[in-house]
């Protein structure tokens, strides 16, 4: 009996070897199918199905039966989830993912997500209104935070996108979202933190002695600037500071219009009333630097001889700080050593900064005289006009003619 049941099975399982294996060898070879879960290619499932005919016919079928069950089941949960998957998807490579907060769907960058400076995050809503606050490139660095952690900060406060733009001397803030309330709530709370970091500030304004009547000198400048250009490049900001070359006699702390005002008609009247007998120009010594350290030096700049045309606006120095003061203006310094910002470690791109090769071409630099004609007041942070300094009050040394307005 034992043996007839042996046989029986052997001559089945040849029977089905015979009628199966050629079209299975031949599907493999014109195929390289394999199952998603288990990876197994064709040849491999018609083993075990030979394993599970062979365990029928010997009574040891549980263990082939149980591998077999797990595939299929395996292929089911693959099969299911690519429906799934394609049921939900959204037409091309999404940028951004959605997910909710406080009963509140939001709309999210990956760049977001990942902790990127320009990711942000906003209602799932068309931003329709934007506004642009500008932020001088002096205090940037404090408004932004380390690792631009202030504006992030806003961005979740105020629920609204805010981008960064980088001009030639200013930093644009553009806030935009879905509502003009939305809008004028953000750009309340973004501007009283930007004017947060200016109060923090030492000065508001300075009383300067402009440097740029005379293209001549301001050549001689961008000659230099020129030589440095070519071992280390400059960003755009050291030649645009052509236009604002200056002496920097005194700075104030003006906290309102009024006072402005004041201060403009003090320095005004103590220039009209001084008794200026010097030249047009005064000589420059030579080109100097700033120790900044390792790094090398803060700033390359230019020193004036000491002429009577120096001794002079040394005096008329100290009468408009003393006048200032007599008026109630604060002045929270009287510059001792005058020079003139030729340029800044900031303002260098990379490179070999402050190698022997800069500091010998700034130590054989000849510069010509620089122009003296007037004195002016001047706000910090003014950058509409694209100028580095709007000159609030002026007075002309040649003619003593006072100006109070506005250029």
């Amino acid at each position: 009996m034992v043996c007839h049941l042996l046989l029986n099975g052997f001559f089945e399982i040849g029977d089905f070897l015979l009628k199966t294996l050629p079209i299975f060898i031949f599907i493999n070879k014109k195929t390289d199918y394999t199952l998603r879960y288990s990876k197994l290619s064709l040849i491999e499932i018609y083993v075990m199905v030979v394993k599970l005919i062979i365990g029928f016919n010997f009574c040891s079928c549980r263990k082939s039966l149980s591998s077999l069950m797990i595939l299929i089941c395996g292929e089911i949960s693959v099969f299911f989830h690519d429906q799934m998957t394609q049921m939900f998807a959204c037409p091309g490579e999404p940028d951004f993912v959605l997910y909710s907060c406080n009963g509140m769907t939001f709309r999210s960058t990956q760049s977001a997500l990942a902790g990127s400076d320009q990711g942000f995050v906003e209602e799932s809503a068309e931003n329709s209104f934007q506004a642009s606050i500008d932020v001088p490139t002096s205090i940037a660095e404090k408004v932004f935070g380390r690792k631009k952690a202030n504006i992030q900060s806003l961005r979740r406060s105020t629920g609204t996108r805010i981008n960064i733009t980088e001009g030639t001397n200013i930093i644009h803030l553009i806030i935009s979202t879905s509502s003009k309330e939305k809008l004028d709530n953000a750009v309340q709370q973004v501007q009283s933190h930007v004017d947060s970091i200016k109060a923090d500030e030492s000065f508001t304004h300075f009383v300067a002695v402009p440097c740029v009547s005379d293209p001549a000198f301001s050549d001689g400048v961008r000659r230099f600037l020129n030589l440095i250009n070519t071992s280390c490049p400059l960003r755009p900001i050291a030649f645009d500071n052509l236009k604002r070359l200056h002496f920097t006699l005194l700075t104030l702390r003006l906290t309102s219009p009024e006072l402005v005002e004041k201060a403009g008609k003090i320095i005004c009247q103590t220039v009209k009333g001084f008794e200026w007998t010097g030249d047009k120009s005064i000589e420059i010594s030579g080109l100097n630097v700033f120790d900044g350290g390792e790094d090398g030096p803060r700033l390359f700049y230019a020193q004036p001889r000491g002429t009577d045309t120096k001794i002079l606006i040394k005096l008329l120095q100290e009468a408009m700080a003393a006048a200032l003061r007599q008026g109630g203006i604060d002045v929270v310094e009287v510059i001792d050593v005058l020079h003139i910002t030729v340029l800044r470690r900031t303002w260098v791109v990379s490179g070999n900064w402050g190698g022997h090769n800069q500091l010998e071409m700034a130590a054989e630099f000849q510069l010509p005289p620089a122009p003296v004609g007037e004195i002016a007041l001047c706000q910090r942070y003014e950058w509409e006009t694209g100028q580095f300094y709007v000159k609030c009050a002026k007075q002309n040394l040649k003619t003593r003619e006072a100006n109070d307005k506005y250029d």
